[in-house]
């Protein structure tokens, strides 16, 4: 029985020992392996005045590359990076900075396993800024407005051209550049010029100065039809209204659409329905403005007819153009207005039914300008004073119809 008891506490002992080196052995093979970092730089970028610059970082090969402007000065690149936390920098000594990077800067990680180094390096897109100049407009005594150059980067070459009547000699030059590229000469973006001669405009396009030649001409202008399809209404606050029911549809762009009347019978080409508007004062007058969509230099204005001599057909009227730069008032005040002809019927002078009732600018009076306004004084109606009186303010057209000097 003793034997028995001795045996049972040695078997009770070997157990033990037996599951403690099976415990220790357990916790040794479970131990979790220490991994590398696989990428210890997360992000890079890089700032300069405005600019900012994110950084393509290939793990493989342990580089950072840079792509930045023409104008980007790279010694003075503010420079952050973003490390994992499992992560060492080890140089440069902080993640936040200002580098140099007209030269390869190296990065230096510890990635847990190792120290490991990538290059960092920057290339600009270009090493200069192209087609330096946005624009240059050109102001001459005999105009109102100012003109629109042609600019040739390729050929560095700026022409402008101008009708007959104008001084060059006294000329008004705006330049607009791109950002960061620097006016040479002149000095100031604005600049008196005697145009009677070309003259340079030199730019430094952040690599080298280059030199524009600005020419004008004067050229004899050609009267040109307009092409009036994209023509549109402008309507201002005391512009006509609607006419009554029966007068006339109130559709603005049939008045371009090119559907004319052959003749004073020729209703139906029209669908026996013209534009009709109606004056919204006591007056009478009723105006209509119209949107060129560009500048021009008016040669002559058409209102073609449905009326012939009688009702709606409009008996005197004037025209006007907005000669100045931008857009008009929307309340429609008149001293900004420029009068550029006027029409009264007149039986000795009276041109074809197809031609219409027209007004025509000679060239030495010609204004350059975007938007005009066809402002109706009478009718026929009010002249023959055969009509009931409401019938005074009323106005119909089937088309308008412009010519250019260009």
């Amino acid at each position: 029985m003793k034997k028995i008891y001795l045996y049972a506490i040695l078997a009770t002992f070997a157990s033990m020992s037996m599951l403690t080196s099976c415990d220790a052995d357990a916790e040794f093979e479970t131990e979790v392996p220490v991994n590398p970092v696989m990428r210890p730089i997360i992000s890079l970028t890089a700032m300069e005045q405005e600019d900012i610059f994110e950084g393509v970082i290939d793990d493989n090969k342990r580089t950072i590359k840079l792509e930045v402007e023409a104008w980007t000065d790279l010694s003075n690149m503010t420079v952050n990076l973003n490390i994992p936390k499992r992560a060492t920098l080890i140089s440069p000594s902080s993640p936040e900075g200002v580098w140099d990077l007209t030269q390869p800067v190296n990065v230096v990680i510890n990635n847990i396993e190792r120290d490991v180094t990538y290059t960092v390096t920057a290339k600009k897109k270009a090493e200069f800024i192209e087609n330096p100049i946005v624009s240059v407009t050109v102001k001459v005594a005999g105009e109102d407005l100012p003109s629109s150059a042609d600019i040739d980067h390729v050929a560095h070459t700026i022409k402008v051209n101008f009708g007959p009547w104008v001084d060059l000699a006294q000329a008004t030059v705006n330049i607009e550049l791109k950002d960061y590229v620097k006016l040479v000469s002149p000095t100031t973006s604005e600049a008196q010029m005697d145009l009677t001669t070309p003259q340079n405009i030199v730019i430094n396009d952040i690599k080298k100065d280059v030199t524009y030649t600005l020419t004008a001409t004067k050229q004899e202008l050609v009267v040109t039809p307009v092409d009036t399809k994209n023509f549109v209404n402008y309507a201002l606050d005391n512009d006509a209204r609607q006419a009554p029911s029966g007068c006339g549809h109130f559709d603005f762009k049939t008045l371009f659409d090119g559907v004319v009347m052959a003749h004073e019978n020729d209703y139906g080409i029209v669908n026996y329905n013209p534009y009709a508007c109606e004056s919204p004062t006591a007056d009478g007058v009723a105006s209509l403005t119209i949107d060129a969509g560009r500048m021009m230099y008016l040669q002559k204005f058409s209102a073609l007819r449905y009326w012939n001599h009688a009702q709606y057909h409009v008996h005197h009227f004037e025209f006007y153009g907005y000669c100045h730069e931008g857009e008009p008032s929307k309340d429609g005040n008149w001293d900004e207005w420029t009068k550029l002809g006027e029409y009264t019927y007149n039986e000795s002078a009276e041109a074809p039914f197809v031609q219409g009732d027209f007004i025509t600018i000679n060239k030495s009076n010609a204004k350059k300008a975007r938007y005009y306004r066809i402002k109706c004084l009478e009718n026929w109606a009010k002249v023959t004073q055969h009509w009931e009186t409401w019938r005074y303010s009323v106005y119909t057209f089937t088309e308008f119809r412009f010519w250019e000097y260009k």
